[in-house]
C-alpha cells in the first residue's frame, strides 16, 4: 500500500511538472547504510526516491525512505518507510562539486518484531549534509549524511524501548529534466 501511494504521487508530480516551465525538476535516487545502530542491532539498509524541484541555490523536494534493520539480532527486524518533504540550501559550485545542507520532516510507519507496538507511525524529522558532483549537465552524483528520528516511533535495543533514529550515509544519483 505504501509503496502504492509513494508511487502515485511521484507520477502525478512528475506529470504536473513536465509541463511546467523551465527545466529545473530532478528525480533522484539514494541508497546506503546506518553509520551508527541501536545498540544491540545490526546496521540498516537505506533507500529512498525523491521528486524535487532546483530553484536556484535552494532545492525543495518529496522523498520516500525505507530503513530496514535487525535481520541478524535476536531484537527482531524494524522497517521503517517515511514520506519527507525537504528544503536543501546549495552552498556554492566549486569546480562540478556543490556542498549542500538540508532539512526534512514527514510521517513515518514502522512495523516489524522489533517495534514495540502493531502500529508505530509519527512525525520522523531530521537534517542533512552533502556534495553532488555534477557529471553531465542534468546528472549528479550524490553522496550524503542524513540523521533522522521520531519520539513516535519506539523501538527495542539492549536496554529495552528508545526513540528510533537513523544516522545513514548514502550516495546516489539525481537526474535533472
Amino acid at each position: 500500500m505504501f509503496r502504492t501511494i509513494i508511487a502515485a504521487i511521484a507520477v502525478i508530480f512528475i506529470a504536473s511538472s513536465a509541463h511546467a516551465d523551465g527545466k529545473n525538476f530532478y528525480v533522484e535516487s539514494q541508497i546506503g547504510s546506518t553509520v551508527r545502530a541501536d545498540n544491540g542491532r545490526d546496521d540498516s539498509g537505506v533507500m529512498g526516491l525523491a521528486v524535487g524541484k532546483d530553484l536556484g541555490h535552494v532545492r525543495v523536494d518529496l522523498s520516500a525512505f525505507r530503513h530496514s534493520s535487525g535481520d541478524a539480532t535476536s531484537l527482531g527486524e524494524v522497517e521503517v518507510d517515511s514520506l519527507l518533504a525537504g528544503v536543501y540550501y546549495d552552498i556554492g559550485t566549486y569546480s562540478k562539486f556543490t556542498p549542500f545542507v538540508g532539512l526534512n520532516a514527514g510521517y513515518g510507519w514502522a512495523d516489524g518484531l522489533g517495534v514495540s507496538s502493531v502500529d508505530e507511525q509519527g512525525l520522523i524529522y531530521g537534517a542533512g549534509v552533502g556534495v553532488s558532483y555534477a557529471a553531465s549537465s542534468n546528472i549528479d552524483l550524490i553522496t550524503r549524511y542524513q540523521y533522522l528520528t521520531s519520539s513516535a516511533i519506539s523501538v527495542t535495543n539492549d536496554s529495552g524501548l528508545d526513540d528510533w533514529d537513523s544516522q545513514a550515509f548514502t550516495v546516489g544519483v539525481r537526474v535533472g529534466f
